[in-house]
């Protein structure tokens, strides 16, 4: 009996000592493998305050030195430009709610699947953006080389 609960502890501890060095550099402690890791932890959470912009910071890093203007479109309490010192880049996103063109963005999981947005300027938008997921953070980076499938609705 005591050699399978050792046993027991020795798999678990194997089993998450595995799948953290899988999400590096992301984090597991939003989305636990109980809760379907870091591929689908995060469609449990959607309304919730998981996405505020926790991975703004990392993903911002990311893109300094691109080539092309970078937008954002994040689902956060408040204005990531109040707090951030943005690249040169870094645009915000959608400026006038307008068709998604060529380019890099910067989306909020929460978008991705569905959840309403209101931009700052108080114009009321739903973004949709059918994308197939990846393991990331809960703030993605995305390039649409192809745009004409992709809508914003005022």
């Amino acid at each position: 009996m005591r050699r399978g609960i050792q046993v027991t502890i020795i798999i678990a501890a194997l089993w998450v000592m595995v799948s953290v060095s899988l999400s590096w550099p992301y984090q597991l402690s939003y989305f636990n493998e109980g809760a379907g890791g870091t591929r689908d932890g995060h469609k449990h959470m959607l309304g919730s305050s998981f996405d505020w912009g926790q991975s703004v910071l990392q993903v911002i890093n990311s893109v300094n030195g691109e080539d092309a203007d970078v937008r954002v479109a994040i689902r956060c309490s408040y204005d990531p430009f109040d707090v951030l010192t943005p690249p040169d880049n870094l645009k915000p996103w959608p400026e006038d709610c307008g068709p998604i063109s060529n380019g890099v963005y910067i989306v909020s999981t929460s978008l991705i699947l569905g959840e309403h947005w209101v931009p700052y300027d108080g114009l009321g938008s739903r973004v949709h953006v059918p994308l197939a997921l990846f393991q990331d953070a809960s703030v993605r980076l995305h390039e649409f080389p192809q745009f004409s499938e992709f809508t914003v609705d005022k």
